[in-house]
């Protein structure tokens, strides 16, 4: 069987070879966070990129009931104390931040059926437990380790208060 070597210069993007001997364009396609415009490979190559990475960072100077997921919160109120609830509704790698920076301290707050890891130790279940920051600076990272109940802090800077 002849194969017909020469790339079909109407198509598009990449290109393969077929078992009969024709090209066929081939394009890829962008899954959960990833945007591709495909090139044409002479005017342009393919283009990847990241979408929505990163948390997006607020400063608050009042109480948050219910923090939001992927978000980092500056907690500024000066000479005042700040609580900050855990979500409601959270799914396995959510990630949330709090930093103190101006704030008396901060509380994370939760709600019944939820919990707290830092480290090897775990917050008191339910509404009874918290985190809490002893001074400037003090900062923690929490992820989503299952869904509604489970935080575990995966970084922290400071001396937090486990209740």
């Amino acid at each position: 069987m002849a194969f017909n070597n020469s790339i079909n210069s109407n198509l598009t993007g990449f290109q393969s070879l077929t078992s009969a001997g024709v090209w066929n364009g081939r394009t890829l396609t962008g899954g959960t966070g990833i945007s591709i415009t495909n090139g044409d490979g002479t005017g342009g190559n393919p283009t990847i990129a990241v979408i929505g990475s990163g948390l997006a960072w607020v400063t608050t100077a009042a109480n948050v009931a219910n923090m939001s997921v992927s978000t980092g919160y500056f907690c500024i109120s000066a000479g005042g104390a700040l609580t900050l609830g855990l979500p409601t509704t959270s799914v396995l790698k959510d990630t949330i931040r709090v930093s103190l920076d101006g704030a008396t301290s901060w509380q994370i707050t939760q709600a019944a059926g939820q919990q707290i890891r830092l480290g090897n130790t775990t917050t008191t279940l339910g509404v009874g437990g918290s985190l809490t920051s002893t001074a400037q600076g003090d900062s923690v990272e929490l992820v989503c380790r299952v869904a509604n109940t489970l935080w575990t802090v995966q970084d922290s800077m400071g001396n937090i208060t486990v209740v």
